[in-house]
């Protein structure tokens, strides 16, 4: 199961209202993807794995790209793989 899947199963079972999925976010002339959002509480959550953020250059790409959604007033919630799988009820 991928984390997105498994980031939107939990939602689901938290009984959350449904959340935009891929929320396009423009900051300047970039545009930023937001993995599930609710833009009307200006709240993003984003799904890091493993596999696309622990080299160095991704780490680097991925804090500039945080603090540019977050200059906007989004603020971003970070869930991993294990805190879906061993504390899914405090992330929800």
């Amino acid at each position: 199961m991928t984390l997105l899947f498994a980031g939107a199963r939990a939602l689901r079972a938290a009984r959350l209202p449904t959340p935009v999925r891929e929320w396009a976010v423009r900051v300047d002339d970039r545009r930023y993807r937001i993995d599930f959002a609710y833009p009307e509480a200006m709240l993003g959550i984003e799904c890091d794995s493993t596999a696309w953020h622990t080299l160095p250059y991704q780490v680097e790409r991925d804090l500039a790209r945080r603090n540019a959604i977050t200059s906007t007033g989004i603020h971003l919630i970070h869930v991993t793989p294990t805190m879906l799988r061993e504390h899914r009820d405090e992330v929800m």
